[in-house]
């Protein structure tokens, strides 16, 4: 048996495209990040409460995870589950 492989159409690509993500410098503490994360779900939440399935799915992937920079730099990532991570330790 086959897998069968779903293409995706580049309206779909281009719309998965987080353009403004959320980003910390490599000073700020894992909490605060962590803040931002929550905050941006929160806010999101409360502005869309009926929005499109789309809109929803778009700020949950940017409250999804946080870019770190060093500067002009991407330094690293801290998403989710490294947060669950952190919280189980």
């Amino acid at each position: 048996m086959s897998a069968r492989i779903a293409t995706a159409e580049p309206l779909n690509l281009a719309s998965a495209i987080i353009r403004e993500p959320l980003v910390v410098s490599v000073e700020t503490t894992a909490i605060d990040a962590i803040a931002q994360m929550s905050g941006v779900r929160a806010i999101c939440d409360a502005r869309q409460p009926d929005g499109s399935q789309l809109d929803r799915i778009l700020h949950e992937a940017r409250s999804s995870c946080v870019l770190v920079v060093d500067g002009d730099r991407l330094a690293g990532i801290l998403t989710e589950r490294d947060v669950v991570r952190l919280s189980a330790e």
